[in-house]
């Protein structure tokens, strides 16, 4: 092996250099693409959890609904059948 420092491994050459720079470059990228990530995962996790808020507000107007319907039903008067009205006007 020769002692000439240019064949040595720790030797920085251009192209070292320059695949270091490629390296940073692609590190750097990465990092931006993770953080618009974990933004984006942070947005979608807002607008299920706003998603579910309005779920459970829904489900619980249908209750009072359903709750309403039925105390109507027996305060009403019972539905006529409709063999026992009359016939329309233009028969």
């Amino acid at each position: 092996m020769s002692s000439d420092p240019s064949f040595s491994k720790n030797a920085t050459s251009p192209n070292r250099d320059n695949s270091d720079e490629n390296d940073n470059k692609r590190l750097e990228t990465l990092e931006l693409k993770m953080m618009e990530l974990e933004n984006t995962v942070a947005e979608l996790n807002s607008v299920v959890i706003r998603q579910y808020e309005d779920i459970d507000r829904l489900v619980a107007m249908i209750g009072q609904l359903q709750q309403k319907i039925e105390g109507d039903e027996t305060t009403l008067p019972p539905m006529m059948n409709p063999a026992d009205e009359p016939p329309p006007p233009h028969y």
